[in-house]
């Protein structure tokens, strides 16, 4: 059996695959992503930085020139791949082994850049360990226990501001995890990862429904994308369980199974409520596809109750008060100037001389108003032009997020760009959007340079999307 083995890894021919573009960029990110590994140790013990993300400056520098070759690989991959459609297909077996091999490197690496999994271990803890309703009682109410100095001290004021579906998945892992934190760290991880690969999985077929000969390099953006891969692998955000599910609701929809559409895209708004702004642009994609005043009707009618459920939900479990509409206030209460999106910021800008509650009053009022506005005008649009094509749902549903994060909240943070990127991904591929959101975008974000990688963001999305003019364009009505 050895000689068999030997004589098999004699065989292979190493030149050539060392000679393959594809690998070589693939083993340079690996070798960036396992860099990331030295930040907690030594470098933190080197600089004697104890916050939960990373503020020394030489740390920061350390992970600006990580990011940077990571960005180098990823643009190379892209362009290579880019030119070269038969070239993917030959090593799209490569690609996704190491997918899977970037995401089992981070998974290893404690969270770098949020301590988001510890507060979702405690707010399960609220539950499992201390017998309290985690909807109404906050992480605050418990500071002797251990992991209260591992979470943020702003959100430990607030009670669990997601949806039951993902306290059940949280209660999974906390359960499993027994009382190990690092064992239950690595479960929550390893949960994000696992939807990661669903949500991989599902853009590899809506991308061969909507356009065959972008499948394979829409897929490689998603598998390689570096914010994706750091925020999800190394940080366990939930935010891709979410958006798994948006996404397979609009895997339905191009199926046309309305109806389990509806009902995943309810599975959504149960692990984060953000998706809520979802469910009425898909349910008049829906009518504008339906045949029928009866169908109309039923699915109408259908979109309301499920609508009804989710609240009335929230509203038991939350003690007679919604904790989606209490999620929605809380993350608009958050006022961090250097965090505002940069309308917002320019808001904020022109009332420095007003007090700092009139400021928050002036910045939340007109952001709220500005998005109500353009969300009804996205939805007057699809009733007036009758809009109803899969690419459509796909661009309507990535604005409707994009402009909620712009004008609605005062603390935007790098990985809610998960709401966005893999809808952004499965936009028509010459537009270019998906890649300029995962080049230099991300390295703001990550050195903290929030006010720069908002502009650059904003600019290039209003480039892409108005003056391509992808909305009004006469194909896919």
């Amino acid at each position: 059996m050895l000689k068999g083995l030997l004589r098999f890894y004699m065989k292979i021919n190493y030149l050539k695959i060392f000679q393959n573009e594809i690998f070589l960029s693939a083993l340079l990110m690996e070798i960036f992503f396992l860099l990331l590994a030295f930040i907690d140790y030594p470098l933190r013990e080197i600089f004697q930085d104890k916050s939960l993300s990373p503020r020394n400056e030489m740390i920061l520098l350390y992970l600006l020139l990580i990011f940077i070759g990571l960005l180098i690989a990823y643009f190379l991959i892209y362009d290579w791949a880019k030119k070269n459609n038969q070239l993917l297909k030959d090593n799209f077996k490569i690609i996704i082994l190491f997918f899977i091999i970037f995401q089992l490197t981070l998974l290893f690496i404690p969270p770098i850049g949020s301590a988001d999994v510890y507060t979702y271990i405690l707010r399960t803890k609220i539950l499992t360990h201390y017998q309290q309703n985690p909807f109404v009682v906050p992480a605050a109410n418990f500071p002797s226990d251990p992991l209260i100095n591992f979470t943020d001290k702003s959100a430990n004021g607030i009670p669990l501001m997601y949806g039951p579906l993902w306290l059940t998945i949280s209660l999974i892992a906390v359960v499993l995890g027994k009382s190990s934190v690092t064992l239950t760290v690595l479960l929550f991880k390893l949960t994000a990862i696992i939807f990661s690969c669903l949500t991989c999985y599902l853009v590899f077929k809506i991308l061969g429904h909507l356009k065959k000969d972008y499948q394979y390099l829409g897929t490689v953006m998603y598998a390689f994308n570096p914010l994706l891969l750091f925020e999800i692998a190394n940080n366990g955000h939930n935010d891709i369980i979410m958006m798994f599910f948006v996404i397979l609701g609009l895997y339905y929809f191009l199926k046309s199974k309305y109806y389990l559409g509806l009902i995943v895209l309810i599975c959504a708004v149960l692990i984060k409520y953000i998706a809520l702004i979802l469910l009425p642009i898909l349910g008049l994609f829906v009518l504008n596809n339906l045949r029928g005043k009866y169908k109309k009707v039923k699915f109408g009618l259908s979109l309301l109750f499920f609508c009804f459920i989710v609240f009335w939900l929230n509203w038991l479990l939350g003690g007679k008060t919604s904790f989606i509409l209490q999620g929605i206030k809380t993350i608009t209460d958050f006022f961090y100037p250097h965090l505002l999106p940069p309308l917002s910021f320019l808001i904020y800008l022109f009332s420095t001389n007003l007090p700092l509650e009139v400021q928050k009053l002036v910045v939340k009022g007109l952001g709220g108003i500005l998005f109500f506005i353009v969300y009804l005008y996205l939805l007057i649009d699809i009733l007036w032009h009758k809009r109803g094509s899969s690419i459509n749902l796909i661009i309507f549903s990535s604005l409707a997020i994009f402009f909620y994060l712009i004008f609605t909240v005062n603390q935007l943070m790098s990985w809610y760009l998960i709401w966005f990127l893999p809808l952004a991904i499965l936009i028509k591929p010459h537009l270019k959007l998906s890649n300029f959101l995962t080049g230099f975008v991300p390295i703001c974000f990550y050195i903290f340079l929030y006010p720069l990688g908002y502009f650059l963001l904003l600019m290039g999305v209003f480039f892409c999307f108005f003056f391509k003019k992808v909305l009004y364009s006469n194909v896919n009505k």
